[in-house]
């Protein structure tokens, strides 16, 4: 998914301005309004306290007021100020980070300790001690309608971790176990340092050694996911993909456990099963797609246009899935 960013020269910007004049760039924009309806926290230590307290993700935002940023304040102008952005700010702290061009504010440092390099807009989730947790998948630069219900669902992702994590700090080995294959899930270890983890955790029960399987099936499949993530990529070689994934399925292997790998894998074989006539397995995928997102209330980066949520998507394939199984 490509974002639009923009890059600045921040250091030559900031010596053109005089403090007095930063200062109030800084506080006008702490003063608008979208800040306080958020219930956006201006102080770091104060946001990881609150994320301490109550175990819950940070959405960190980082934006540039040392000159005007189109995007940030598209992104202010509309997702944050939506009337339904307050309700889904209740379930997390929000933290917005200004780079102000000052010396004497805190944590001006901090966007490029959190992955920034001097882009702006920047968003990212944090844990409970400012560690990355994942990034926004670019849900911010939506409409809100479809920008606050994506932002939500990787919210929860973080939200999920943090909770199995905090089992696992009191748990016995079968928390512990699972806190392995959340870290996988999350990207902070890989397949080959979780099965060593594992070694020294006992014996994995059925259900864990599928788990086990599903990690190893998103590991083999990552670098398609990846590369079919970052450039528009046509039919034939989404098929394709779809094609050589079902045939994993139908050798008994378990599909991905999490997102994005998850998505893909299924939609992917929705796509081969289409050409292919193939009701078995699109009724399949459309039932695996279903479970993970059938609550959703947003919907997918990479639907078409006319595929705004969820909901119709799941429409469109039910039709499509009824022509397949209609008598010829």
């Amino acid at each position: 998914m490509r974002s639009v960013i923009l890059v600045l020269a921040l250091a030559g910007t900031a010596l053109a301005q005089d403090d007095k004049t930063l200062a109030k760039q800084r506080d006008d924009k702490l003063a608008e309004s979208w800040v306080k309806a958020g219930g956006w926290l201006s102080d770091y230590s104060k946001a990881l306290s609150e994320a301490r307290k109550a175990n819950k993700p940070i959405l960190a935002y980082f934006t540039c007021t040392t000159q005007p940023m189109p995007y940030c304040q598209k992104i202010e102008a509309g997702v944050f100020s939506d009337s339904k952005f307050p309700e889904f700010s209740k379930g997390y702290v929000l933290y917005v980070n200004i780079t102000s061009g000052l010396k004497k504010d805190k944590n001006q440092d901090l966007l490029g300790k959190k992955g920034g390099k001097n882009q702006f807009p920047y968003m990212v989730w944090l844990d409970t001690e400012g560690n990355v947790l994942c990034g926004t998948e670019s849900w911010e630069f939506q409409d809100a309608q479809r920008a606050i219900p994506g932002l939500d669902d990787v919210g929860k992702r973080a939200q999920w971790f943090l909770d199995v994590k905090k089992k696992a700090s009191s748990g016995g080995n079968p928390e512990k176990i699972d806190l392995v294959f959340a870290q996988v899930q999350m990207d902070q270890i890989k397949i080959d340092e979780a099965q060593k983890k594992l070694a020294g955790l006992g014996d994995l029960t059925a259900d864990q050694k599928t788990v086990l399987e599903g990690l190893k099936v998103r590991d083999e499949i990552k670098a398609t996911v990846e590369q079919f993530r970052k450039k528009a990529t046509g039919f034939e070689d989404l098929s394709a993909a779809g094609k050589k994934w079902n045939e994993i399925r139908k050798a008994g292997r378990p599909a991905p456990p999490w997102v994005p790998e998850l998505e893909f894998y299924w939609r992917c074989i929705l796509l081969s099963a289409r050409k292919e006539k193939d009701a078995e397995s699109f009724e399949a995928a459309l039932k695996a797609l279903k479970a993970r997102f059938g609550d959703s209330a947003g919907g997918s980066l990479y639907f078409h246009v006319g595929q705004e949520t969820w909901k119709q998507f799941f429409d469109g394939c039910t039709q499509e899935l009824e022509r397949m199984k209609a008598p010829k």
